[in-house]
């Protein structure tokens, strides 16, 4: 018997070494990764000094888990920044100083993974030729940002899919043909969001909600649709909760 629970406790031990090992080995892989306007562009940029000059390449060199953060500038986009992994990218100092720019020629944003996270932007200049103009989100949040002077023939600022979220941002000023602010397609969520002087040429000034998708505990004003929904236009479904709507014209 004392042989057996010696083997039982030494088994346990192992056990528990192994765990140990296994945790502190993903904790060691998380990395963080830098990109600033400054940086020597050297990869794997995992220093202000070696940091990446442009927001993709230290997705690119990124692996799930890992941050991603962003010095102050205006980093204008040949094509969308893909956050297609599980990384948070986020700025040192808010959306107030750092601007993902589409040249209005390119959609700024693509998000579509279910852990990735990005905050703290002003996405503006973009321009999508069906769907979302500053921001397409497939899956993944975007929060504390901005969603400024985009436009797209759906979803100006920002259309939104399955997953998808949009948390505490402002989403101004944005146009398009349907959903000047944002097309929500079949799933997605905005919550504590400002929604307002969007515009479109026919239905949804502020939002349009095709087949699904929520807006939550927002404000929803001065938005402008010519023909239906100043404020939100809802096509087979779509749920508005808890929100503020005024001074809209449709």
């Amino acid at each position: 018997m004392q042989a057996t629970e010696r083997s039982r406790r030494i088994i346990e031990t192992i056990l528990i070494a192994y765990a140990v090992i296994a945790w502190c080995s993903s904790s060691a892989l998380a990395v963080t990764r830098y990109v600033s306007p400054g940086g020597s562009h050297t990869p794997p940029y995992t220093s202000w000094a070696t940091a990446a000059t442009n927001i993709g390449d230290a997705i690119v060199a990124a692996v799930a888990g890992d941050d991603i953060l962003v010095a102050d500038g205006t980093y204008r986009v040949s094509s969308a920044v893909a956050v297609n992994k599980g990384v948070t990218v986020t700025s040192v100092n808010g959306p107030g100083a750092t601007l993902i720019d589409g040249r209005g020629l390119n959609v700024c944003l693509s998000i579509t993974h279910a852990d990735a996270v990005v905050s703290g932007f002003t996405i503006t200049n973009g321009s999508g030729t069906s769907s979302g103009g500053g921001v397409y989100i497939n899956n993944g949040v975007l929060r504390d940002s901005v969603i400024t002077r985009n436009t797209a023939s759906s979803g100006g600022g920002v259309y939104l899919q399955n997953n998808g979220w949009v948390i505490n941002c402002d989403i101004v000023a944005n146009s398009g043909g349907s959903g000047g602010g944002a097309f929500l397609d079949g799933g997605g969520t905005i919550s504590n969001t400002v929604i307002r002087d969007n515009s479109v040429s026919t239905h949804g000034g502020g939002a349009y909600l095709m087949s699904g998708g929520l807006i939550a505990n927002s404000v929803l004003t001065g938005n402008t649709a010519l023909n239906d929904g100043g404020a939100v236009n809802f096509n087979n479904g779509g749920l508005v909760l808890k929100c503020r709507i005024a001074g809209n014209t449709g």
